[in-house]
């Protein structure tokens, strides 16, 4: 950890009402942070599923769990910021300090894999 406050973890509400505390970060799709690695459920017929992608890779696996889908995404956004795999990538990997101390928000649910936990990893560092 790089000292100092720790940096935690939150979930963006969409609930009328509900505003983000002073500090707080969203890291959600709409804004830098975002993971680009989405998840799709697949209820076609054929198979159910959860198919993860990402609009500049042209591979897609499919999952049978959600949690697993999610897990991948997680680990394919983390290794794409070590890498350096692509523009956002490469801001993150250069800014992701700035998070330090800071509530992360997500729209994903508390207990669900998500990149915010990554974020806050790896501002700790």
């Amino acid at each position: 950890m790089g000292g100092g406050v720790r940096t935690t973890t939150g979930r963006r509400q969409r609930t009328k009402g509900w505003r983000k505390e002073p500090g707080d970060v969203c890291v959600d799709r709409t804004s830098r942070w975002g993971n680009w690695w989405r998840i799709i459920a697949d209820d076609s017929g054929e198979r159910v599923g959860f198919w993860v992608c990402c609009d500049n890779n042209p591979h897609a696996q499919l999952f049978e769990d959600r949690d697993e889908a999610a897990v991948y995404a997680v680990n394919r956004y983390t290794a794409d910021i070590r890498t350096g795999a692509n523009e956002a990538a490469r801001y993150i990997a250069n800014h992701v300090h700035e998070l330090r101390g800071h509530r992360l928000l997500c729209f994903c649910a508390i207990d669900a894999p998500c990149h915010r936990n990554a974020l806050a990893v790896m501002a700790d560092a």
